[in-house]
């Protein structure tokens, strides 16, 4: 009867054991990424962005509003992952390289893609006609803009480096907390944006894999 019961408490031992190898390298990774940032970016990390840190809450202003006058939920990030990207509404080949980056990388994200959306803050409203014709052909991506005073308060937010007018190359990443958390300076054209597009993929599925929201 002792031997036997012996043998159940080993066999629940090494359930344990094996769990805790396991999981013990993601709970350190979290632990080491939301408590302490800079010691994870110093031991090296396998992701293609760069992190923000500390991660930051990305609020944003409640004057900002769609093209068509609609305010945007003060929920917006909760419970997904959110590209943003901030540019005038002159946009040229890199904004809409951009833009067609931001919406290629979530569809690769197959059944998970629902838990993707896209965010572009507009600066200005000298070109909002020809930029809404050419948003046609990214259905779901939500465009904003607002006055002088809530873009800048946003372009504080986003200012990752200096100089800060390098925002319009930048494609930010809020995680479903809301926080602001990565960045990606978009540089290339060609086979090096292909590139730069399976860093982002593959930096997206391993979030989308690791942190269900």
């Amino acid at each position: 009867m002792a031997t036997g019961t012996r043998r159940r408490g080993l066999g629940w031992f090494n359930v344990v054991a094996i769990i805790l190898v396991f999981a013990a390298p993601m709970v350190g990774a979290w632990v080491l990424y939301y408590h302490f940032p800079d010691l994870a970016r110093s031991w090296g990390t396998t992701n293609h962005g760069q992190f923000i840190s500390p991660a930051r809450p990305m609020d944003l202003p409640s004057s900002l509003h769609t093209l068509d006058g609609q305010p945007l939920p003060a929920d917006f990030f909760a419970g997904k992952w959110t590209y943003v990207y901030m540019h005038s509404s002159v946009c040229d080949d890199r904004c809409k390289g951009n833009i067609y980056l931001m919406r290629q990388v979530r569809l690769t994200q197959g059944k998970e893609a629902g838990r993707v959306q896209r965010l572009m803050i507009v600066t200005d409203a000298k070109g909002v006609g020809d930029l809404g014709a050419f948003l046609r052909n990214y259905p779901g991506m939500k465009v904003v803009t607002g006055d002088a005073a809530s873009v800048a308060a946003v372009a504080k937010k986003l200012e990752v480096s200096a100089p800060a007018a390098d925002i319009g190359q930048n494609i930010y990443l809020v995680d479903w907390r809301g926080d602001l958390m990565m960045y990606y300076r978009i540089q290339g054209k060609g086979r090096e944006m292909l590139g730069e597009a399976t860093g982002m993929r593959k930096d997206l599925a391993k979030l989308l894999r690791d942190h269900k929201s």
